[in-house]
């Protein structure tokens, strides 16, 4: 179904379109509060790391208070993200998925970098939900990948999509904590995943651009519309869900763009583009040896 980019006005108020999503922190404290009740302060972000869950350990005696050494603590912190990760993303979301009304071009600003990569190339994408991304980005089926995401149900679901791929390899965990064997990517993408509140951007940024070589490219997106049916048409609603207005906020994805564009700012790389597309934000980064940092594009 190919769409050209006009196709489908956002003209909608954001405020008005019913939507329901649910969140990455109500789920994880609804499971983790089953095993620790509502004393232990742990939000999903910080179950995202286990430095960062050591330390809410060490300074809210948990071993004291709960009975459980820091090991258990740390271990169950993380299968209640993973829940959430399984109940939020462990499917494909089909209803609010804006790139169903661009299916043919929703990547097209960042196909150049994916086509022109060698065939000896290896790349690291996060967040990478059931693998159907990687079947539009890379044509080459010979090209080492590597794929990493929180929700354990997403990865076992790779084989389906991405039976015809050689090199494939599927990672369960979260970024901050995962160790590859070598960090020489020619290329990282992560694709509508640090728009999420449960996402350090900050510590992503800076080890996604430690894990590729220099030269090599940085592909992030950031999530900017949803599908709203208006009398049974379905239609494109920019911005981002907020949970603290149930709205859609229009700014929000703008925003988070800026950030992650400014901590690239703070790395030793030069971001090429920055593309506001229909169905979402795209940032584009080239690693250096060193230099002044520069940017093109604007949002």
């Amino acid at each position: 179904m190919k769409q050209d980019h006009g196709a489908h006005a956002h003209d909608l108020d954001p405020a008005s379109p019913e939507h329901r999503e649910d969140s990455i922190e109500l789920l994880f404290q609804t499971h983790f509060s089953q095993r620790y009740g509502a004393g232990v302060p742990v939000t999903a972000d910080k179950a995202a790391s286990a430095v960062r869950l050591r330390e809410v350990w060490r300074e809210h005696r948990v071993g004291a208070t709960v009975g459980v050494d820091v090991d258990r603590f740390v271990e169950d912190a993380f299968l209640s993200l993973q829940y959430a990760y399984n109940r939020k993303y462990g499917q494909w979301d089909k209803v609010n998925d804006l790139r169903a009304l661009y299916q043919d071009t929703w990547h097209a600003r960042i196909a150049p970098f994916t086509s022109a990569l060698p065939q000896d190339a290896t790349v690291l994408g996060v967040g990478a939900n059931d693998g159907r991304e990687v079947r539009q980005l890379f044509g080459d089926r010979d090209i080492a990948i590597d794929l990493l995401d929180i929700s354990s149900e997403a990865i076992s679901r790779l084989g389906g999509q991405l039976g015809e791929f050689r090199a494939v390899r599927g990672f369960v965990g979260s970024f901050e904590d995962w160790r590859p064997v070598a960090a020489d990517y020619d290329l990282f993408f992560s694709l509508r995943t640090l728009n999420s509140t449960s996402v350090d951007r900050a510590a992503c940024v800076r080890k996604s651009v430690s894990l590729v070589r220099p030269g090599g490219t940085l592909v992030y997106s950031v999530s900017n519309g949803y599908i709203h049916e208006v009398d049974g048409v379905p239609r494109a609603v920019r911005g981002m869900f907020s949970y603290d207005t149930a709205t859609i906020d229009a700014e929000r994805p703008k925003a988070i763009a800026h950030e992650i564009v400014d901590l690239l700012c703070a790395e030793d790389v030069t971001v090429v583009d920055v593309a506001d597309e229909p169905t979402e934000i795209f940032i584009i980064a080239q690693k250096k040896q060193s230099g002044k940092v520069s940017v093109h594009g604007e949002l």
